[in-house]
């Protein structure tokens, strides 16, 4: 479940890195990713994209 969990969080972040979406929360997610926390990232991450759109 970890691989297919940072394979999409991965593909999240091509996704974010083609989009208009560049921006701190997208530096927080990677950021976060990177530190090892994926589960809380994903929910929180696309929490924030949400509000900030």
């Amino acid at each position: 479940m970890t691989r297919t969990k940072s394979r999409s969080l991965m593909q999240l972040g091509e996704v974010y890195r083609g989009g208009a979406l560049v921006c701190e929360s997208y530096q927080c997610f990677v950021l976060s990713h990177v530190a090892g926390a994926s589960v809380d990232i994903t929910s929180l991450g696309m929490r924030q994209v949400m509000l900030d759109r």
